[in-house]
């Protein structure tokens, strides 16, 4: 009859896998010291590096990835509107209009009831921002 394999627990495993990634010991030296064959020690190792003994290095890789995927997004939705705003300008410029000048009030009211929660110089912006941007490409 064989001898039972002995098991480690994971926190032993990352124990021996940092005291390889300091390098202050060989690896040989770390297994002899902790009871194992090297080949356990360069194992563990790469496992740490890799993240397989982190269920929670996982769920923040994911998350990362995600929130990398949300600010392209919003890189690009910010890009989108810094040229649409310098194209305004330009247009504005050869024209001699300001883009940012209030319209009155109450049309401003009866046009933008969309952008409900802005303020009234928001929405009267955002309007004249439009009525502009229609004239270009519209």
């Amino acid at each position: 009859m064989g001898k039972n394999r002995k098991t480690y627990s994971e926190s032993f495993k990352k124990q021996v896998a940092i005291e390889a990634l300091d390098r202050k010991k060989t690896v040989a030296e770390i297994a002899a010291s902790n009871n194992i064959t090297p080949g356990m020690v360069s194992a563990w190792k790469n496992a740490f590096i890799n993240g397989e003994f982190s269920k929670d290095l996982k769920k923040a890789q994911k998350e990362n990835e995600k929130l990398k995927k949300q600010l392209e997004a919003a890189t690009l939705a910010l890009g989108k509107a810094q040229l649409m705003l310098e194209l305004i300008k330009k247009k504005d410029e050869s024209q001699g209009v300001n883009p940012f000048e209030l319209v009155d009030e109450e049309s401003a009211e009866k046009s933008l009831l969309g952008y409900a929660g802005l303020s009234i110089s928001e929405q009267c912006r955002i309007c004249q921002g439009e009525v502009i941007f229609s004239q270009i490409f519209g």
